[in-house]
């Protein structure tokens, strides 16, 4: 009884570790999108890129399962389970989008583009991965800081973080705006459908960088509350 007792005081795994793994892995599927958006504009088969990012997401729903677990026989936690679960409910939401950015460009070949919008994609790509990048870094500070019971040096370090995160999400704004204008200036140059298809492509993308912002936002919560 009295082991049982200490395994949920102190499981085998720190839910918040297993949720580094997890970020991890949302960081992982991100790094494929420059390379997939490449091949794509060479009019490459990316299948073989999309197969991986499915094979992280399942990996990514074992580790989920995990880490309920260990949420539910943990007894105490440092910070409310209802915030940890909305870290991991988006990151979880990055894979997803990651997937459903490939998923779209099998369905739909883009030939013959302006350089500046295969440019664009291009930087939009890059900034979504630092973006994920530094939430990721985010996740791993506030393992930290959990671990030195929310001292106040590693939170201040943590802060300046966030805003690091918060300027590439900003910048990811920008290019998605400068993007959604150059494809438009091109209207009477492109098909219609493919337009829009590229600027659902490119809103898609975005979104991976809106919901790293979101993840930021809720450590920055935690951590001053």
């Amino acid at each position: 009884m009295v082991l049982k007792f200490i395994e949920r005081l102190f499981p085998k795994e720190s839910p918040l570790k297993l949720m580094k793994k997890h970020a991890d892995i949302a960081l992982k599927s991100v790094s494929y999108l420059e390379g997939a958006f490449e091949s794509y504009f060479k009019g490459e088969n990316i299948s073989e890129i999309s197969d991986k990012v499915d094979k992280l997401e399942q990996e990514a729903d074992d580790l989920k399962v995990e880490i309920r677990k260990a949420y539910a026989n943990l007894k105490f936690f440092y910070f409310d389970r209802v915030d940890a679960l909305f870290i991991l409910h988006e990151q979880d939401n990055i894979i997803d989008a990651v997937d459903d950015v490939l998923k779209m460009l099998m369905m739909n070949m883009v030939v013959d583009l302006d350089q500046s919008v295969i440019e664009n994609f291009m930087a939009l790509a890059k900034i979504v991965k630092e973006s994920v990048k530094l939430m990721t870094i985010t996740i791993e500070n506030l393992l930290k800081i959990a671990e030195s019971s929310f001292s106040e040096f590693e939170i201040s370090k943590e802060l300046k973080e966030i805003l690091e995160v918060e300027k590439e999400e900003s910048k990811s704004d920008m290019m998605n705006v400068a993007l959604g204008k150059k494809l438009y200036s091109l209207k009477y140059d492109m098909n219609a459908v493919d337009l829009f298809f590229l600027q659902k492509v490119a809103l898609k993308l975005g979104k991976v960088a809106d919901k790293s912002e979101r993840i930021v936002e809720k450590v920055r919560l935690i951590i001053k509350a």
